[in-house]
């Protein structure tokens, strides 16, 4: 007949040779109970049933728990705990004759460590006097009227029942005292179940607490004290006899004589090395960084509330560092990621050595660290800072042939009983490490809570803070506005500008001029740039190519433009994205261009190269326009929208918007009228012959999505 795994169908020609019973069922120990998957020649004398009458059936046709009741409940206790059983029961034959059997129940596993079946060993005891003994007949114990007093010291039926168990089993006598082991507890324990037998359980099964490494007391002594089953301490090692050791884990229960007397006991133990291996992954996993392999925030949160907490209960006193490379963007930028990936796994070797065992080195996200110092007084947290802050200064990171030279600079705060929570402490930390830059960076700053941090200093370096949340959580949106050419036999292509907005964390929209001052002060405009280039770029590709003269124009920071990368960067963006740079008109500003004339004339000249094109934007506002206009190859000049907005009711800012409007023509340069509100307006400037308009009175900004449906149609 068929069996469901390998190891029963090996054990078939075994248990049929067996002189005892042999019975196997399902694992299912819900009613209507496990089926029958398997007997024996000896299961067939003992009850009249032979295999085809029984298996596939139910055990239920063999017993009655109403007679064994006791033994049934701690039956299948020990089976859900897959512990082996044993005891005395009544097993019913064919003809309906009751039989006392003593029987032995072990699980069998299948390849994954799970039990799928019951292997059940019966031998006749005495015969079972019942006034109900349900139409019985004296044959049925006139043939197996055999006594055994000594079942359970039987080695040959126990080795058949336990060889076939995946657990480690050691049996012991009423004095602890090894009488048999499994080959897995061999395994384990290194003892073979020879040596072992006639040891005493200590020598043999020698376990330790995980954590304290103190010796566990021997377990099977308070189980044949106590009489009951017990589960093992958790965190146990075994030690075995070569010094290897195993995390274990089961339980331990005796081992009684019919009339209920402890004859000794059996342990069940299992290998848990790798079930523990991996809790210990995961909860490393759940508490560090997976670049650097250093603390990650929300494991620093919790401590830093801990050093808190401390502070506040017992006085003790500790210190918050916020470290902030200073280079880390060039590296970046320049290199790219790998390299700067390499450079954060980099800063735990680097300071290795700088701090105490006691402290908690963190990266808290991007490039900055943090660094709890455990009862640490400010004066020693400033020695310990400056030791960092000078290590970082002497080293130079390389990369594929190139070299960097990296800073940082560190935000320190005092940990003490008057700080609200540890959130309070990492903004206070974050302020005074802007503080550091600030000054020069490559420094340390101490935040005083006294007032020496500006109140509206400690706002715009939190708006900050913001903005690069905002960066990283993609929070930054596109806007799109037409510039439209004023007559209708020109040349000028339809141009798309795109405007920048912020959605803070309500949802709401936030016009530049409430974040830029902050952004530019603080050296992200170079990041936002990117972001507004790569976004409009790949709109640019997926939603305007039925617009095939349309182009679009972007605005950059004076920050970017001091940013020697950012050619290289934009050419990437070409590349990858397939766009055609003569569709691209890159807007900056005159204060902008003229603030570094030289490093914008390098972007002007490399752009223009690419075929892309320039436009100079708030055009008129300096002394020095038309000085410095002569010395830049622009495409377009932008009109200061302050004239344009009241040139209908000011004589002089209708005046220079003329003015202006010739000269670019005399030069070559095309005209764009910024503010353009009004119907009125727009006619006036076709009438002085500017060239193109921007403004509510052309077209609307709108979301970027939604910038190509809301097209005039004159303008596809």
């Amino acid at each position: 007949m068929p069996f469901a795994n390998e190891t029963l169908r090996a054990l078939e020609p075994t248990l049929e040779l067996l002189e005892d019973a042999v019975l196997v069922t399902t694992a299912d120990l819900e009613a209507p109970g496990p089926r029958i998957v398997f007997v024996n020649g000896a299961f067939t004398r003992l009850t009249g049933y032979t295999p085809e009458e029984v298996v596939g059936k139910t055990s239920s046709i063999l017993y009655d728990q109403a007679v064994d009741g006791d033994w049934f409940v701690r039956l299948k206790s020990d089976l859900r705990s897959r512990r082996c059983s044993s005891g005395e029961a009544t097993i019913f034959g064919k003809g309906g004759g009751a039989l006392l059997v003593h029987s032995q129940i072990a699980p069998l596993l299948d390849d994954r460590g799970r039990v799928n079946h019951w292997l059940s060993i019966h031998r006749n005891a005495v015969p079972h006097q019942d006034a109900d003994d349900r139409g019985r007949t004296g044959t049925d114990f006139a043939d197996r009227k055999r006594v055994e007093e000594a079942l359970y010291a039987e080695k040959e039926r126990a080795e058949v029942t336990l060889h076939c168990i995946g657990d480690a089993v050691i049996t012991t006598d009423a004095a602890g005292v090894v009488e048999y082991l499994n080959p897995v507890a061999e395994a384990l324990t290194g003892w073979p179940s020879g040596e072992a037998k006639g040891q005493q359980l200590d020598k043999v099964f020698r376990i330790i607490e995980e954590e304290t490494r103190e010796p566990v007391a021997n377990p099977v002594v308070r189980c044949l004290e106590e009489g009951w089953s017990l589960g093992l301490t958790a965190h146990l090692v075994l030690i075995g006899r070569s010094g290897q050791e195993y995390p274990i884990e089961d339980s331990v229960a005796p081992i009684r004589g019919r009339d209920g007397r402890i004859l000794g006991a059996v342990l069940v133990f299992h290998d848990v090395t790798e079930t523990r291996r991996m809790a210990r992954q995961m909860a490393h996993e759940a508490t560090h960084d997976a670049l650097t392999d250093l603390v990650n925030r929300r494991e620093f949160e919790r401590r830093l509330e801990r050093a808190l907490a401390s502070a506040k209960q017992y006085g003790s006193r500790h210190a918050l560092c916020y470290l902030d490379l200073d280079q880390f963007k060039l590296v970046n930028d320049t290199a790219g990621h790998a390299a700067g990936d390499e450079l954060l796994k980099q800063v735990r070797g680097l300071l290795s050595g700088k701090f105490r065992d006691r402290d908690t080195l963190a990266r808290l996200g991007g490039d900055e660290f943090g660094l709890l110092l455990d009862n640490c007084s400010l004066q020693e947290a400033l020695k310990i800072s400056d030791i960092i802050v000078a290590t970082f200064r002497d080293c130079t990171f390389i990369w594929q042939g190139r070299t960097f030279h990296i800073g940082v600079s560190i935000g320190l705060v005092p940990v003490t009983a008057d700080a609200d929570d540890a959130a309070q402490l990492l903004s206070q930390a974050d302020v005074a490490c802007y503080s550091a830059k600030e000054l020069g960076r490559n420094r340390v700053h101490v935040y005083r809570r006294e007032g020496a941090e500006a109140p509206d200093t400690h706002i715009q370096i939190l708006r900050a803070a913001t903005l690069r949340d905002a960066l990283e959580q993609d929070r930054f949106r596109l806007y799109c506005q037409p510039i439209v050419p004023l007559s209708p036999d020109s040349d000028v292509p339809v141009r798309f500008e795109f405007l920048l907005r912020l959605l803070d964390a309500d949802g709401e929209l936030v016009w530049p001029r409430a974040f830029m001052p902050v952004a530019e002060r603080y050296g992200l405009m170079r990041a936002i740039d990117r972001w507004v280039i790569r976004t409009a770029f790949r709109h640019c590709a997926e939603q305007f190519t039925d617009f095939s003269r349309a182009e679009i124009a972007i605005n950059l920071s004076g920050n970017s433009l001091d940013d020697h990368s950012l050619l290289r960067f934009v050419r990437e963006q070409f590349a990858e994205f397939a766009l055609p740079p003569d569709r691209v008109c890159f807007e900056i500003t005159e204060t902008a261009a003229f603030h570094n004339f030289s490093r914008t004339s390098e972007f002007i000249s490399g752009i223009k190269e690419s075929g892309s094109r320039l436009a100079l934007d708030d055009f008129g506002c300096g002394m020095s326009s038309f000085n410095y206009l002569k010395s830049l190859p622009v495409d377009y000049i932008k009109i200061d929208g302050g004239f344009v907005r009241d040139m209908m009711v000011s004589t002089v800012d209708h005046d220079l918007v003329e003015a202006i409007n010739e000269v670019g023509h005399i030069m070559g340069i095309k005209t764009i009228a910024e503010y353009a509100h009004s119907a009125a307006i727009v006619e006036r400037l076709k009438e002085l012959g500017v060239d193109c308009a921007q403004g509510d009175a052309i077209g609307l900004p709108v979301p970027l999505v939604d910038a190509v449906p809301h097209l005039p149609l004159e303008l596809h």
